[in-house]
């Protein structure tokens, strides 16, 4: 029988403070300090899912909208939009709080054997209101 979890079973949201050490040369920022913390969520997310260890196996897309500056609060929530037979997308929408709009990664995981490395199966059921992923 395939377990049931719904999508806020594993939602992760963190905030991070912009700090100097966070700020490129152009004082905004780094987007390499952002990307790092959308693939840690995402990989709570997964994690939460799977209750394994899973990989980060691709980034769908990302876009920088806007820049975020020292002081301003980044807000990063993450969850499982897909489910597949040995994988899951995971969603992350991420914005800065004082500001309306934002922007959204899609990263795709693999859960995967922690003595052997080989993939595993992911086999939930995922609830959200009227919506339904399964494992396909």
């Amino acid at each position: 029988m395939i377990e049931e979890k719904r999508v806020e079973d594993s939602r992760v949201e963190t905030v991070h403070i912009i700090r100097p050490n966070h700020l490129n040369a152009a004082g905004r920022l780094f987007g390499g300090m952002l990307m790092q913390w959308l693939d840690e969520v995402a990989g709570m997310v997964a994690k939460r899912h799977t209750r394994a260890n899973v990989i980060t196996a691709s980034v769908d897309n990302l876009r920088f909208i806007h820049g975020a500056y020292k002081g301003e609060m980044v807000v990063i929530v993450g969850k499982v939009t897909y489910v597949g037979t040995t994988s899951m997308e995971v969603r992350v929408d991420t914005y800065v709080e004082h500001m309306e709009d934002g922007t959204f990664v899609l990263f795709d995981y693999k859960k995967r054997d922690t003595l052997s490395g080989n993939a595993g199966a992911v086999r939930f059921v995922y609830k959200d209101g009227e919506e339904t992923w399964q494992m396909k």
